[in-house]
C-alpha cells in the first residue's frame, strides 16, 4: 500500500511524534538520491524530444528534396516543362529553403558533436553552391539560413531551377545524403536515451517504491 501524507500525519498522531508540516512529495524532493534520479528523468526527457525533433527536421528536408529530384513522367520538372506553368517547381524550392533553415536550427541548438559536424559539413555545401543559389534569389544568411527573393525566383528560367534543384544536381544530391545522416544519427540517439529513460524511471520508481511502501 502506498503511503500519503495522510497517512504520515494519522501515524504521527498516535504515536506522539510531532507532526511534519511537510509534504511527502516535498520530502521526497529533499532526498538526495531521489532528486539526482528526477533530475536524470528530466534530462532524458528533454533530450528525447530533442531528438525527436532534429529527426523530424531531417526527414522533411529530405522528403523536400525528393519532390524536386524525382526524375519520372510526371515529376515536377517534367510536368512543368509540359504546361508552361513553373509555380508547383518555385514553391517546392520555397519549402525546401523552409525545411532547411528548420534543420540548420535544430541542428544549431544541439549540443551534440556529430550534430555540430552535420551542422558545418551543411553550411559548407550551401556555402559551396552559393552563387548558383543567389542566381535563383537564394540568399545564404550570416547564420547560415536560407532568404528567397520571391521576384528573383519567379524570374528564373526552368531550365536554371532544374540544374540546380532537379535529379542530376550534385548540390541536392549532397544535401539528401546529409540530411539522411542527420536523421539516422537523431533516431540511434533516440533509441539510446529512450532506453535510459526507461532504466532511470524503473530506478527511480524502485527507489521510492521500497523507501515508501512502509505497509505491505
Amino acid at each position: 500500500m502506498r503511503i500519503t501524507t495522510q497517512m504520515l500525519n494519522q501515524t504521527s498522531a498516535e504515536t506522539g511524534i510531532a507532526i511534519n508540516s511537510v509534504s511527502l512529495v516535498n520530502y521526497l524532493d529533499d532526498d538526495t538520491d531521489t532528486t539526482s534520479l528526477l533530475d536524470s528523468l528530466q534530462t532524458s526527457t528533454s533530450q528525447i524530444t530533442s531528438y525527436e525533433e532534429l529527426e523530424e527536421a531531417a526527414t522533411s528536408l529530405e522528403s523536400a528534396v525528393q519532390a524536386l529530384t524525382d526524375d519520372s513522367e510526371d515529376s515536377l520538372f517534367a510536368m512543368a516543362q509540359e504546361s508552361g506553368d513553373n509555380s508547383e517547381v518555385m514553391e517546392s524550392i520555397r519549402t525546401l529553403a523552409e525545411k532547411y533553415n528548420e534543420l540548420l536550427e535544430e541542428l544549431s541548438d544541439s549540443t551534440s558533436t556529430i550534430n555540430s559536424y552535420y551542422l558545418q559539413a551543411i553550411k559548407k555545401l550551401t556555402s559551396s553552391n552559393s552563387d548558383e543559389l543567389s542566381l535563383l534569389g537564394i540568399t545564404i544568411e550570416s547564420d547560415g539560413s536560407l532568404t528567397v527573393d520571391e521576384s528573383v525566383l519567379e524570374s528564373a528560367s526552368l531550365e536554371d531551377l532544374e540544374n540546380l534543384f532537379g535529379a542530376d544536381s550534385e548540390f541536392m544530391e549532397s544535401l539528401s545524403s546529409l540530411a539522411s545522416k542527420v536523421s539516422d544519427s537523431a533516431a540511434a540517439e533516440l533509441e539510446s536515451t529512450a532506453s535510459q529513460y526507461t532504466s532511470s524511471a524503473t530506478a527511480t520508481s524502485s527507489y521510492t517504491s521500497s523507501q515508501y511502501d512502509w505497509w505491505g
